[in-house]
């Protein structure tokens, strides 16, 4: 399966699998399907029920009902952060190769290209420069540096650092529950780091820059050692996952 390294905004290299044509694919096929049943359904809510029904406000029904489907991608990309709903099932979502969620401008550039790739040449070209590119970007990806990649099963308790916590144990922080969990993925994979290479200075810096954007992220101003922060906080992880399982 090809990879493409992501450098995250922690500076720590993390390699995600390419989603691959078939992912990409079957995804298609049931965003699809979706957009085909909604169409039936709008064909048959919009169905005139007499004579009497006037051809505007017809017309007007119809663009108001049917618009969606033309920006089905753009507006399921801008609010399920990167994914359709096929993507969703298939669990590959759309990134920047830098780490960072698309901007709005992102998703509306590579889905306006993204239109005369899919009509323009029945995707063709998307085909082709996927292929060519090695990295599972399409002529929309391009300008935007983004690309699909296949999304990782959320972290289990059992691949996390600490691993178990006592029954009384106490929650540090409760807005470690708003983290997603590919910051979850970080967090580990950064102290996992710590731990092989030691105590350099470049290990010390990934994890203090790694603990200021998760306190960014959660709200936090703390005087914490970065360290002990990111341990609490995987501590505090595991405990809350352990108790909604």
């Amino acid at each position: 399966m090809e990879k493409v390294r992501i450098e995250t905004a922690q500076n720590v290299s993390i390699d995600f699998e390419i989603a691959g044509i078939g992912d990409r694919l079957v995804a298609a096929i049931i965003d699809a399907v979706i957009v085909c049943g909604y169409c039936f359904l709008g064909m048959f809510i919009l169905l005139p029920n007499g004579l009497s029904t006037r051809l505007s406000a017809m017309t007007f029904a119809v663009i108001l009902f049917y618009a969606p489907i033309v920006f089905y991608d753009l507006i399921c990309e801008v609010f399920l952060d990167g994914q359709s709903l096929g993507k969703k099932v298939m669990r590959i979502k759309v990134a920047r190769l830098d780490g960072s969620s698309p901007s709005f401008g992102g998703y509306l550039m590579r889905w306006i290209i993204g239109l005369a790739e899919k009509y323009g040449t029945c995707g063709f070209v998307a085909l082709v420069a996927y292929l060519i590119r090695g990295n599972g970007q399409r002529l929309g990806d391009l300008p935007v540096g983004t690309t699909v990649v296949r999304l990782r099963a959320p972290a289990a308790l059992s691949e996390t650092i600490l691993v178990e916590t006592a029954d009384d144990y106490e929650v540090h922080f409760a807005e470690v529950a708003g983290l997603r969990d590919n910051d979850i993925d970080i967090i580990v994979q950064v102290l996992d780091h710590y731990r092989q290479q030691g105590q350099s200075w470049r290990s010390e810096q990934i994890v203090v820059k790694t603990a200021e954007q998760i306190e960014r992220k959660m709200g936090l101003e703390l005087d914490w050692d970065p360290l002990d922060f990111l341990k609490t906080v995987i501590s505090d992880y595991n405990h809350l996952a352990a108790k909604e399982s």
